[in-house]
């Protein structure tokens, strides 16, 4: 078996890998636990300790900057589980002396830093050290348990039975001899430390409305939240999915079986303890992704524990306690109320009516993409495959413009469109109403290039959906077509798109193109506004729209699909010169190898069960040419069609299909085999007057 490094392994993780912080784990559990055990001297508290320390390091990946260095920085966290631990069950004298290793070993916070920064934290540590030496044994005592076992006045006062005004003096003169020497030696250090220490500002939330949408297997949760002194909003998304038990067992319409909340679980669980959740505050940003900390009070004392947004809020929620949120991120992501309304009530009642209709609409994202480059690493960047399935890695030996490339090595053959790797959403309001190219340039060793993928994300009115998914639909354009003759040289893979006045996000994916196994390299991503002259790419809907849209063919094959296995061999475009634009395909190959499909697909859910008429006029050159104009259930046996050979001028078709009850989709369109050339227009589709 393959042996990832460890940075390999860290990488996978922070892009969702479970299975590879598995392997770091299986690596490291037996040091880890030697070391808590030597620590701790208690067998079965060690195991937990440890537990703890990985949890609190697959929590904190985001603070590694150096993946390679996961080996130290997970001993220091150990280290200092171990250290928080004894502080509270272990009373007995303690010295300075006798705690040097916990001045020079705490990890957990140096290798976060960047080399100077690691540098300047040693050094800072050891005049630390030789000042605290400095003071009389009694102040050496209280500025050791207030600054690195991080206790309170009043816990300080209770382990030395002392008053809380005898700590608080103790405290003030041993700062200022702190101060006093390390201001006379190293005055640079001190402002350095001092200023790279400032406290954030925190601001405790008031909780306005919680919208929950819960579908067979997933729950959209919207929480909005007020912050009273600025007159803003904040509203932090909650989407989980379902996963239903038996569910091949069940009727459709029967209720889905799934596990008991694990919210409700932890709640229950910290009551029976006699825990309580003392507040949730949420003060970390890393690229879109919101961590918290929840503060938890007990018999063995308070804790602070690391968690997701998606575990922590709900927690607040469920138990009712405070959600402090700090003010940096309120900067980047809260709505102001000034313009909903004159007063905070109308400004409120305002703001949930839209978020009832479309959350998503309000709720603010990051204005501008980065990281297009992986200048800064995979930053922003989802990977899909499991370690067994692939390898990836940045590549500067395989590059385009001198930069890095990602490297993908793929070990398993996969099925095909198949995700392999995505960028994360970004708000698309900077590029409504104009017409957007996006260009990868791509290469591959073995296998063939992968497809890009381009999606539009939003509640698109002036498209006819089915009720359900008018507030969740998306407008897509992939490089499926493109014709690639050397997959091992750099070829740029384009998509054009519009980008509507109500998209909200724009987002891009990687997906296989075919099976096989080898190398992949991608050399990012380039983004620009372009001229309405640039020819669209070719814009799919998802979910299916109820209505047939573009059937005039005014933009273009916008909403057409096309299906080929050789579709470069083929010309499609709209032509003008006829009385109405008509749709044309045209075989520029020799010898084609496939046919090929211009069609729409359309929900059933106006069709299902009842008789469906398609007509329009069809014109063929070339006496060898054949072509079939069809409407068909789609993933179905129903199926009407015209079949059309030799040249003939404009003629006028009309198909009749009896569409089955329950059926996933309609499809219409017409296929040319062969040479020759096909033009379409004047297309109508009715519903006949009868059921059948």
């Amino acid at each position: 078996m393959k042996e990832y490094s460890d940075a390999q392994l860290v990488a996978r993780a922070r892009a969702d890998d479970t299975y590879a912080f598995q392997l770091l784990i299986e690596r490291y559990q037996a040091m880890a636990f030697y070391l808590a055990q030597h620590y701790i001297g208690e067998t079965e508290t060690a195991r937990e300790l440890v537990q703890d320390a990985f949890l609190q390091a697959y929590l904190s990946l985001d603070r590694l900057r150096d993946a390679a260095r996961f080996k130290s920085w997970l001993y220091g966290i150990v280290l200092n589980t171990c250290r928080n631990w004894r502080r509270v069950h272990l009373d007995r004298t303690l010295s300075l002396d006798a705690q040097t290793m916990l001045f020079e070993d705490s990890y957990s916070d140096s290798l976060c830093l960047d080399p100077q920064e690691i540098v300047e934290e040693r050094e800072l540590q050891q005049l630390l050290r030789v000042a605290v030496g400095t003071l009389t044994p009694k102040n050496q005592v209280v500025a050791y348990l207030f600054y690195y076992e991080d206790m309170s006045v009043q816990e300080i006062a209770r382990r030395l039975n002392i008053a809380q005004t005898t700590v608080k003096n103790r405290l003030h003169k041993g700062r200022q001899q702190l101060l006093a020497q390390l201001q006379m030696h190293y005055p640079e250090i001190v402002r350095l430390t001092t200023s790279r220490r400032k406290k954030k500002t925190m601001l405790s939330l008031k909780l306005v409305k919680v919208l929950s949408k819960k579908q067979r297997f997933s729950s959209d949760t919207t929480i909005i939240l007020l912050d009273e002194q600025k007159q803003r909003i904040w509203m932090p998304r909650i989407f989980e999915y379902v996963q239903p038990r038996d569910q091949m067992l069940l009727p459709l319409d029967d209720a889905v079986i799934v596990d008991p909340s694990t919210t409700n679980f932890l709640v229950d669980m910290i009551r029976t303890l006699q825990g309580k959740v003392e507040e949730v505050v949420i003060d970390t940003l890393y690229e879109d992704l919101l961590y918290a900390r929840v503060r938890l009070s007990g018999q063995r004392g308070r804790h602070t524990i690391k968690a997701r947004l998606q575990d922590a809020l709900p927690l607040a929620l469920r138990d009712h306690c405070p959600i402090v949120v700090a003010e940096e991120i309120l900067d980047l992501q809260a709505i102001e109320l000034a313009e909903y309304g004159e007063t905070l009530q109308q400004r409120l009642a305002a703001i949930e009516e839209i978020a009832e209709q479309n959350p998503h609409r309000l709720r603010l994202r990051s204005q501008s993409p980065s990281n297009f480059d992986f200048s800064d690493g995979l930053s922003g960047w989802r990977i899909f495959t499991t370690p067994q399935q692939a390898d990836y890695r940045l590549d500067l030996q395989q590059t385009r413009r001198g930069k890095a490339s990602l490297a993908l090595t793929i070990h398993q053959d996969m099925t095909p469109q198949v995700v392999l790797l995505s960028y994360k959403s970004f708000s698309a309001l900077p590029y409504r109403g104009k017409r957007l190219r996006a260009k990868a340039y791509l290469k591959a060793d073995g296998m063939q290039q992968p497809i890009f993928n381009m999606s539009i994300a939003g509640s698109f009115t002036d498209i006819d959906m089915p009720e359900k998914y008018k507030q969740h639909t998306s407008y897509q354009a992939n490089t499926s077509l493109l014709y690639i003759p050397d997959t091992g040289s750099w070829t740029a893979h384009e998509v054009v798109m519009d980008i509507p006045a109500n998209a909200d996000t724009i987002s891009f994916s990687f997906s296989m193109r075919g099976q096989g196994k080898g190398n992949i390299w991608l050399d990012g991503i380039q983004l620009e506004t372009v001229g309405k002259s640039m020819p669209l790419t070719g814009t799919l809907i998802d979910p299916l729209p109820r209505q047939p849209l573009n059937l005039n063919f005014a933009n273009g094959l916008e909403f057409w699909r096309v299906e080929s296995e050789t579709p470069w061999q083929y010309e499609r475009g709209v032509d003008l010169s006829p009385s109405s634009p008509a749709a044309y395909m045209k075989v520029i190959s020799s010898a084609s190898e496939s046919p090929c499909t211009l069609q729409q697909i359309l929900s059933t859910e106006l069709y299902g069960g009842r008789c469906v008429r398609f007509s329009a006029n069809v014109k063929i050159a070339f006496a060898e040419a054949h072509a079939s104009l069809f409407m068909a259930q789609f993933l179905g046996a129903a199926r009407s069609e015209e079949s059309i050979k030799g040249a003939s001028e404009w003629t006028s078709y009309e198909l009749i299909l009896a569409v089955p009850e329950g059926s996933f989709g309609l499809c219409f369109g017409i296929t040319l085999y062969g040479t020759g050339q096909v033009w379409l227009k004047d297309l109508q589709l009715q519903l006949e007057n009868e059921t059948h």
